[in-house]
């Protein structure tokens, strides 16, 4: 709301005659009440004994379009034309002869001030200015635009305060109204624009001739070409994009074509990119028209997610079920040869539930190492440690000396299990139960063709026996160190008995796509 101050110096003027008819000479509205009112009572004494100016300013008010009044004396008594009835509302016609402070209590705070500078000689304009307003006992904003000047006698005294105004209450308003919904729009542009850059999927605003309105930083990197491609069939040709089955993306079938053909495009079409770094992923785009009251398109609000990482991890998870399937069945098998051979090799119900308890759990610890490694192998040194330290409680009845590696899922459960009969092995007959000592050592050799392959060696040492015979009978530990490595493995497996130890010698390839290699890792015991 603006507000203009205009002031002028108490110079005496002689009052210009009215141009308008006496008021005597009137007829209907406020010109016949001020006419029939009794003015005897009030400051201004009765009409016959008015002053010329006053004659004059009244005559003058009563003919004027605009709302006016006129405030006389000390008291600003008021006399008004119907203009200012009409603001007065349900304060006429009791305001006439009032004065002007017992009518507009609610607004004297405003005015007050104001008449006491106008009866200081200035003359003072408000443009579209508020008053609380008081009407049927409900208090009103209203606006005016209001002038305040004094009224003078011959000689220059002022005798009183002429009021001129209209109210702008309608204007002020639908201004008012214009400017909050440009405020509103202003908003709501913003939140939107801080909605773009906050969320992390691409979006865009396309209007019909498929220029880009508003986007934001994550549409341009989802996008291989940095920008929405138009409908330009040589444009398209840029983004280097297909389908799925291979056939390339022509511009009918771009999500945004689509929408402002008028289809919505939920949840979205799936494409692989070329990007401009040379990496191809895929994004998924979806988009939805948008329309106005009538129905008809007038852009299209698009949205571009990279689901590259998705679409690989579906992929990959595909491929670890069918990894996991294989597992379990080859765990199935190992699970059902382990619990047959072991039957034929002990003597009783006790032995033999010790000896299958025994194996089934080194073969739960490999697939628990398996689990951890998420499936891409295990630690060779830690099966070693674990399988060992199992059974062999003083840490230093075995060495452990070799390269750091990772043994593929297959090798470790093969070479776990033959571990463990190598172990049970020497407690109940061999160096542990002699106070001996076990060796294992390892190292990863370059066969003919640069193709890596594993050579471990477990080696026994203890105390003679002089009544010393090879066992009669082949375990499950030879079964799998001679049969199982090189049928599982496509290695080499042999086991030696010796008076004073066993040695066992195992080798098989590693396939680089199934182990990882770590040989700058010093060798420890």
């Amino acid at each position: 709301m603006g507000n203009r101050l205009q002031m002028s110096s108490p110079v005496a003027t002689t009052p210009v005659l009215p141009t308008s008819p006496p008021l005597h000479a009137l007829r209907g509205g406020m010109a016949e009440r001020i006419a029939a009112h009794d003015w005897s009572t009030t400051p201004l004494g009765g009409r016959d004994d008015w002053a010329p100016h006053l004659r004059a300013t009244v005559d003058l008010m009563l003919a004027h379009g605009f709302p006016m009044i006129v405030l006389w004396g000390e008291e600003l008594v008021q006399l008004y034309n119907d203009g200012y009835a009409e603001i007065l509302a349900d304060k006429h016609p009791g305001g006439l002869g009032q004065a002007t402070r017992v009518c507009w209590p609610e607004v004297w705070h405003i005015n007050g001030p104001l008449y006491a500078r106008v009866w200081q000689g200035e003359t003072i304009t408000y443009e579209d200015k508020l008053y609380p307003l008081a009407r049927q006992g409900v208090l009103e904003d209203i606006w005016f635009t209001i002038t305040y000047s004094p009224i003078r006698d011959a000689g220059g005294r002022i005798e009183g305060v002429l009021v001129t105004m209209f109210e702008t209450t309608s204007a002020h308003t639908a201004h008012a109204a214009r400017a909050h919904e440009q405020q509103r729009r202003r908003q709501s542009d913003e939140r939107l624009s801080l909605a773009f850059q906050m969320l992390p999927v691409g979006l865009c605003i396309v209007d019909t001739e498929g220029r880009v309105l508003q986007s934001n930083e994550q549409m341009r990197a989802y996008l291989p070409t940095g920008e929405l491609p138009s409908r330009d069939a040589d444009n398209m040709q840029r983004w280097q994009g297909w389908h799925e089955d291979g056939t390339p993306i022509g511009p009918e079938d771009f999500a945004v074509a689509r929408a402002l053909r008028g289809d919505t495009v939920v949840p979205g079409l799936e494409f692989q990119f070329a990007h401009d770094d040379g990496q191809v992923r895929w994004t998924r785009v979806a988009a939805a028209p948008l329309r106005d009251a009538q129905g008809e398109v007038t852009g299209v609000f698009a949205i571009a997610i990279d689901i590259d990482t998705l679409k690989r991890a579906t992929e990959r998870q595909a491929v670890l079920l069918a990894e996991l399937q294989h597992r379990v069945r080859n765990i199935m098998a190992m699970i059902h040869a382990i619990a047959w051979r072991t039957q034929e090799t002990v003597g009783s119900v006790e032995e033999y539930a010790e000896r299958l308890c025994g194996r089934l759990m080194s073969l739960a610890r490999t697939q628990a190492l398996l689990t951890r490694a998420d499936n891409a192998g295990v630690c060779l040194r830690g099966m070693l440690d674990e399988e060992i330290s199992v059974q062999v409680h003083r840490s230093g009845q075995y060495r452990l000396e070799g390269p750091d590696l990772l043994l593929p899922p297959k090798a470790a459960e093969v070479l776990s299990l033959a571990v463990h009969e190598l172990v049970t092995n020497s407690l109940k007959y061999g160096a542990i139960s002699n106070d001996g000592r076990i060796s294992v050592s390892w190292s990863v050799q370059a066969e003919d063709g640069g193709s890596p392959w594993l050579a471990l060696h477990w080696c026994e040492h203890h105390v003679t026996v002089s009544d010393w015979s090879p066992p009669q009978r082949r375990g499950l530990g030879c079964s799998l160190i001679e049969k199982r490595v090189p049928y599982e493995l496509a290695g080499s497996g042999q086991l030696l008995f010796r008076a004073d130890g066993v040695d066992a010698h195992i080798r098989f390839p590693l396939r680089e796509r199934d182990s990882l290699l770590q040989t700058d890792a010093p060798a420890t015991g």
